[in-house]
């Protein structure tokens, strides 16, 4: 004889298994229904289409948050980490002596902003380092 299991996740599982004999029972039912009868077979028929129709559409709704998920994540990484200066903060660095890091920007550079992501990885690594960036535009 065969020790019978306790315990939560027995009854759990065991609700499971009788709601899905409860639901097969039920679509063997409507299954020998519509074989029995010939004039519900087409409006079976047109109810899933439409069925699966909607499906698709919460689907396709549902793929397009997501979509936007990687967008927000996107946005996130057009901050940019480099610090902005003046041609007038760049003469008093460079008469100054001082050693230091610039980059020459542009808006409507496509080059830079494909290197905007690159470089806000290497100031995340590199936290003690500052780039300054000048924009031309």
């Amino acid at each position: 004889m065969e020790k019978k299991k306790t315990g939560f996740f027995a009854t759990i599982w065991n609700l499971i298994k009788r709601g899905v004999k409860f639901i097969w029972n039920y679509i063997k039912i409507a299954y020998e229904y519509v074989k029995d009868n010939a004039w519900i077979q087409p409006i079976v028929i047109v109810i899933l289409i439409f069925a699966l129709v909607f499906t698709l559409q919460g689907a396709i709704n549902g793929f397009g948050k997501i979509g936007e998920w990687f967008k927000k994540d996107k946005e996130e990484t057009t901050i940019n980490l480099y610090t902005t200066i003046s041609m007038d903060e760049l003469r008093e660095k460079l008469d100054n002596g001082e050693d230091f890091v610039f980059i020459i920007t542009q808006d409507t550079c496509s080059a830079c902003l494909s290197y905007y992501p690159v470089l806000n990885q290497y100031l995340k690594d590199n936290d003690d380092k500052v780039i300054y960036a000048l924009n031309i535009t």
